[in-house]
């Protein structure tokens, strides 16, 4: 079953992104209330990182130096010159358990003036890939969705760090991605433009796809609509869409070659509507699912694939809100759930 065991209350205004740090136990999240809070493990505050200025879409934390790392999109107010979105960094106290006052580690602006939608660590050291969408900054670039990969442990503050490499082969807004834990130089993103993109760091172009021929497209497709979700467990991928459908992806299948396409090993439904966050990273066993749809949460266990099980949680959480973002606790069989209101909904497993 599940159930919901507790709550998280720090927060004034909607939480929008979560991350859970395993190496050290924290759970990091980020509001609308330019607060970006760090938890201890019984559900109290023991950090604070004050954005009061901007508005935070992403959070990540790197692994080895412990950087916390905030996509952060600024608020507009009346009067002030409008600056561009940013990746703001925070070194952690160096203190064991990490309590107290995070420093700024200076802010790294969006090359292109665009939006940064996300940052995502690649393998265990201080490697990110960083999505730009620059539509609304200049509508008549060319490439207006780049992926960027950054190395942090290059030392110095964030606004010096400069790209190792730029991919510009999305052709509207990229808005996930997620790094394969069996290859520390392979991720996959995804976005508006329905498709799914693999790329190796090593390699200057994309090394596949995932997904199946839309001719009327010329290209292949992952899904109908917005990937909302992308996270990967043993050799494979998993993508939510807000087109109601989930799949499941094998990397084995790809000769990791440009251009190289495959399609689902699995596509199903939850319910009918759409799928807004799905997690396997971290959870208690490496073919289990926490998702939220339109109608609330739902874990799924793949370990046979053929026939997925699914269950929902209990009213009257099922239709109580709608949940935005969606962290395992590094597994045991507990995840968090980022709510529409200020809470954080902390659901137990039971198998």
């Amino acid at each position: 079953g599940l159930t919901q065991i507790g709550s998280y209350n720090g927060h004034t205004a909607t939480v929008f992104s979560m991350y859970y740090d395993a190496v050290h136990g924290q759970l990091f999240s980020a509001a609308q209330d330019g607060q970006l809070l760090c938890w201890g493990p019984e559900g109290v505050p023991v950090g604070r990182m004050d954005i009061q200025s901007h508005y935070v879409c992403s959070v990540s934390v790197l692994p080895r130096s412990g950087t916390v790392l905030a996509a952060a999109v600024p608020n507009v107010e009346e009067g002030r010159p409008v600056e561009g979105s940013c990746l703001l960094g925070f070194t952690p106290p160096p203190t064991v358990p990490r309590v107290g006052t995070w420093t700024p580690r200076g802010k790294l602006q969006a090359p292109n003036r665009g939006i940064i939608s996300f940052a995502v660590p690649l393998g265990d050291g201080d490697v990110f890939v960083m999505g730009e969408d620059t539509a609304a900054s200049d509508p008549s670039a060319p490439v207006r969705d780049i992926v960027y990969v950054y190395d942090a442990a290059r030392g110095g503050p964030m606004d010096r760090l400069t790209p190792l490499r730029a991919y510009a082969e999305h052709t509207e807004m990229v808005t996930t991605a997620a790094a394969w834990a069996q290859n520390p130089n392979v991720f996959a993103t995804a976005g508006r433009d329905h498709t799914i993109l693999v790329w190796d760091r090593r390699v200057e172009g994309s090394v596949g796809m995932f997904g199946e021929l839309n001719p009327a497209k010329g290209r292949a497709e992952a899904h109908s609509d917005m990937v909302s979700a992308l996270d990967t467990t043993e050799n494979f991928l998993i993508s939510s869409c807000v087109d109601s459908f989930m799949c499941i992806w094998d990397f084995r299948q790809l000769s990791m070659t440009h251009g190289s396409a495959a399609g689902p090993v699995v596509r199903m439904q939850i319910d009918e509507t759409p799928i807004l966050k799905m997690a396997v990273t971290g959870a208690p066993h490496s073919r289990l699912a926490a998702l939220s749809t339109y109608r609330g949460l739902h874990v799924m266990d793949f370990t046979n694939m053929t026939a997925p099980l699914t269950v929902g949680i209990q009213p009257p959480l099922d239709s109580k809100f709608q949940f935005h973002d969606l962290r395992w606790a590094g597994g045991q069989p507990v995840f968090f759930a980022a709510s529409e209101s200020s809470e954080i909904v902390v659901a137990g497993v039971t198998f």
